[in-house]
């Protein structure tokens, strides 16, 4: 990749520039990719709004079918927010962005970096309830079971028939889930 190329995808970061994007993350390989998302995140790169991130990692993935650069983009988006709260725009999705990126994880086989990135969403901001009641099942997978029986409870908190209704599911499943992670948080219990 050329320094031009680079400073196309920089630019088109910053600006948002849709067909910058399109035409540079095709070039760019994985680790090239990765590279500049860890010198944005060391603070090399200037000012890049971390939503303009998630949406190159939403070109990558729903353009260009190229999940693994969509998921170097949502790690490196949402490992920002993270970082620097301050950054997240009142419209920003961070639980979605989290989900999406433990699913593209989960389907690679990079089942760490999945849990991890779920692991780092419990900590972020959750827009509705039942994204809660998804974290708690992906926390669970790594086994943290009283991280995963936390945000069940917060789910709970919102109300699960209004939960149950937004995830297509029975009263019944999502009260059989809260049983059984609260005995396995109590008891340190994993899904595996």
């Amino acid at each position: 990749m050329t320094t031009q190329d680079w400073m196309t995808f920089i630019k088109g970061l910053q600006d948002l520039n849709g067909p910058a994007l399109l035409t540079a993350l095709p070039q760019m390989s994985v680790p090239d990719l990765t590279a500049v998302c860890q010198e944005w995140l060391s603070g090399k790169l200037g000012t890049i709004d971390p939503t303009n991130v998630l949406c190159g990692g939403d070109y990558a993935e729903q353009f260009l079918s190229l999940p693994a650069h969509a998921a170097v983009m949502y790690d490196a988006a949402l490992e920002y927010m993270h970082r620097h709260p301050e950054s997240i725009a009142n419209d920003t999705d961070c639980a979605a962005a989290s989900l999406n990126l433990v699913d593209l994880l989960d389907k690679a086989g990079q089942h760490g970096a999945a849990t991890a990135a779920a692991n780092r969403a419990a900590r972020m901001p959750v827009k509705r309830p039942e994204q809660n009641v998804q974290l708690a099942v992906a926390v669970s997978k790594g086994g943290d079971m009283v991280t995963a029986y936390s945000l069940f409870k917060r789910a709970e908190s919102a109300g699960l028939g209004s939960v149950a209704q937004a995830m297509g599911v029975s009263m019944s499943d999502l009260n059989q889930m809260g049983t059984f992670l609260a005995r396995a948080a109590a008891g340190g219990r994993s899904f595996r």
